[in-house]
């Protein structure tokens, strides 16, 4: 193996021991019930001795020492290629670290490699333009704002995965996406597939900082689109009590053409807003 093959393969082993612990200490019984949190815990003390360990196989460097001996850019970015497709939770933050210490030269190559149409259409590579969305996300690079929604526009359905990642990288940039996002629903009139993962990522992003033009927005977006039971969900996730008489209206006026799911997704979320669903039931016998 490569030296580079060596330390992601040793990134794993530390990654699985860390479940392993979690596993045993929280979900012997039940493996759904393995809490997040000891995940985390165990996640960050196991790869905070391994950074600092000396891998015999790595004649005695330690992951710190190997990553911060990588003085070309150019071999910086093909471990970051290499690892994308090896590691099974992410790339190893000293190598992350090592990227975005290049600025805005790191930021430039990981929006082509998220866009890459050859990477994405190919079954091993597509894990490296994943990587650079997630990277991009979880360091909040506030200017991908505007690229990651116009590539997500690009996906189809079979691209879930990336579409999924994408949304999260928006969620974790957080409020610079938020003119950006609503910017596109609102002067969309059709809402599919993608505006629908864009619709989420607005709430999720939106239900801790509220304001005027994101309540607007997530309404109206719930008013043009087809699926009625997610947007409901939307609207009530948001948590503006504003949007009550919206739901109501919209079930007051369209009562002979909803189906009962759509019905009860609407009235649960008026109830989660604060409403009175006593009156509802009239509306759609």
């Amino acid at each position: 193996m490569t030296s580079s093959e060596i330390i992601f393969e040793s990134y794993n082993r530390v990654v699985e021991r860390s479940y392993d612990r979690a596993f045993e200490e929280s979900g012997k019984d039940d493996p759904l019930k393995v809490r997040e949190s000891n995940v985390s815990r165990f996640l960050d003390e196991e790869i905070g001795t391994w950074e600092t360990t000396p891998l015999a196989e790595m004649e005695g460097l330690t992951p710190k020492e190997y990553f911060g001996r990588l003085a070309d850019f150019d071999d910086v970015v093909d471990h970051v290629k290499i690892g994308a497709k090896m590691c099974d939770r992410g790339l190893p933050e000293l190598l992350v670290d090592k990227l975005m210490s290049y600025g805005s030269r790191a930021v430039d190559t990981l929006l082509q490699m998220a866009s890459d149409r050859n990477m994405l259409e190919n079954e091993d590579d597509i894990y490296i333009p994943l990587i650079a969305v997630r990277i991009l996300g979880e360091r909040r690079v506030s200017t991908a704002n505007n690229f990651l929604v116009e590539l997500i526009k690009t996906l189809n359905e079979d691209k879930e995965l990336m579409v999924e990642e994408i949304t999260d990288a928006l969620i974790n940039i957080g409020e610079p996406c938020v003119g950006v996002l609503i910017s596109e629903l609102d002067n969309t009139d059709e809402i599919g597939y993608i505006h629908e993962y864009l619709l989420t990522a607005l709430v999720k992003i939106g239900k801790e900082r509220k304001t005027d033009e994101i309540y607007r927005c997530i309404k109206n977006t719930f008013l043009k689109m087809d699926d009625k039971i997610l947007g409901a969900m939307c609207v009530g996730d948001y948590g503006d009590g504003r949007a009550i008489p919206a739901l109501k209206g919209y079930v007051k006026k369209n009562a002979s053409k909803l189906d009962k799911q759509t019905f009860l997704e609407i009235k649960a979320a008026v109830k989660r807003l604060g409403g009175i669903v006593e009156d509802m039931d009239g509306d759609f016998a």
